[in-house]
């Protein structure tokens, strides 16, 4: 076992670029640099949920060790602290060469439980959460042949957590939970190929959960449309999409229905394709980002109510896989991402290939962050969106920029009741000091950007009198 280590993120910010090309933009996008939490092996995949009940978002993972596969049953937990960081994980048993992870309440004491995919020994984990943040020792459950990735929802409408698992012999297994923790298999379905990913969505519109799952030897993806009784149809297939890996799902040009975008490993982009409401999808749409990618998910990452993606690349063809890469595409609201070609913004993650990727709000700002499963750890990138960023002894007052994003010039407002004389400092992401300003009089200043690179900077203002502060983040772009 590895070193775990303990971070604590106050204000981690990452200089975001912006091009011609992104002129229908509503908005700019900010991560801090990855920090990588766990130095083990392999971790494949992870959750995020407040398992202790503080209203701080926690997290789970699996890692499987390749060196001692037999063993490879681990799944850990990290309390996080609210700032992003996170308490050394706590690690319990589960069965052989863990997967994938989800969180869930199946025994409907409205606390967090987890359940785990396990590749070689054919079965599902299930251990039951306590509120506290600790887990009962896991309870196994049979599926197929080489368990690969979950699911959960209702799917018979009986008001117990079900389960769908993909399996290494190109089936789906739905398992029944029955309210109290335990689970029976009620139904398998062939789908395509070498299956990688499934999810639960109603994508007919009908109230029901369906199920939807990438097929990675197939380049297609499977739906099975569920009868809300616990069955589903036969799957129809869609693409062609290469190599599909991962896919999340979303009302991507809020049109009320829900539309997928798929990741492709040996696909140098994302596919989109949008839903017609009554289980069917529109042509593939494909948008190029260079290499290919493994994870994928969809939140609202530049605070302009229009869903975004965010893809983990691997490195492209002769780079090592240090080069991993964060991609963010920000999405016009019509379905359609935007392409940013070689200035796309890009986060540099951990060594390995990134599996598997969740969004939350880790550190409490009200702004979707990241946290990555690479193959030898985990990232954390947390979202600097949001704007307003005050110090504790400035009370209710606030450091206001207009514009901001700005080009040329933007004017710094602030109150001063007082007439005080205030000093201004401009900080770039290494802390250094690229503009400064003293004896500022009034409620305003004018910042221009000369000599100041497009990027990410916190800017802070002083009252000379009291020394109180003002501090708020300011994009050029």
């Amino acid at each position: 076992m590895k070193n775990i280590t303990i971070i604590t993120v106050t204000a981690l910010l990452a200089a975001a670029f912006t091009s011609p090309k992104q002129s229908k933009a509503q908005g700019s996008v900010c991560f801090s640099n990855a920090t990588n939490i766990y130095d083990g092996t392999f971790p494949l995949g992870a959750v995020s949920k407040d398992f202790n009940g503080d209203g701080k978002m926690d997290m789970a993972f699996v890692s499987l060790d390749v060196w001692a596969f037999a063993d490879s049953g681990k799944v850990f937990v990290a309390i996080g602290n609210g700032l992003g960081g996170f308490s050394p994980p706590v690690n319990y048993s589960a069965g052989i060469h863990t997967y994938d992870i989800l969180s869930d309440d199946f025994n409907n004491d409205n606390k967090y439980d987890l359940a785990i995919t396990n590749f070689a020994s054919n079965d599902v984990s299930i251990l039951l959460g306590d509120g506290v943040g600790g887990f009962a020792p896991a309870v196994n459950y049979g599926t197929g042949h080489h368990a690969n990735s979950l699911s959960s929802s209702d799917f018979n409408s009986d008001g117990n957590v079900d389960l769908a698992i993909v399996d290494g012999d190109s089936m789906v297994t739905v398992l029944s939970g029955n309210g109290a923790g335990s689970f029976a298999v009620i139904g398998n379905y062939r789908i395509g190929n070498a299956p990688q990913k499934i999810i639960s969505d109603d994508f007919n519109n009908d109230g029901k959960a369906d199920l939807l799952a990438t097929n990675y030897m197939s380049d297609n993806v499977s739906l099975l449309l569920g009868d809300g009784t616990g069955s589903f149809s036969s799957a129809v297939n869609f693409g062609p999409v290469y190599s599909p890996w991962q896919v999340t799902s979303g009302d991507f040009n809020a049109d009320g229905n829900k539309d997928i975008a798929v990741a492709g490993y040996g696909s140098e982009g994302i596919d989109v394709l949008l839903g017609n409401g009554t289980g069917s999808f529109g042509p593939v749409v494909w948008t190029y980002l260079g290499t290919s990618s493994y994870s994928i998910t969809s939140a609202d990452f530049n605070g302009d109510n229009k869903l975004d993606l965010a893809v983990a690349r691997v490195g492209a063809q002769g780079t090592p896989l240090h080069a991993d890469t964060l991609s963010i595409l920000l999405g016009d609201g019509t379905g359609a991402f935007f392409q940013y070609y070689q200035e796309i913004p890009k986060f540099s993650l951990g060594v390995g290939v990134p599996w598997d990727m969740v969004n939350a709000d880790f550190n409490g700002d009200g702004s979707e962050d990241l946290l990555i499963a690479n193959n030898d750890n985990l990232s954390v990138l947390l979202n600097c969106h949001t704007t307003g960023i005050n110090d504790v002894e400035s009370g209710n007052a606030i450091l206001k920029i207009s514009p901001n994003p700005f080009r040329e010039e933007t004017v710094v407002s602030f109150p001063n009741p007082d007439n005080a004389d205030h000093s201004l400092a401009l900080y770039d992401i290494t802390g250094r000091i690229v503009r400064s300003m003293n004896n500022i009089n009034g409620t305003s200043v004018k910042l221009d950007k000369e000599y100041i690179l497009s990027g990410i900077y916190i800017c802070e203002l002083v009252n000379k009198t009291n020394s109180k502060r003002l501090v708020s983040k300011l994009i050029i772009e």
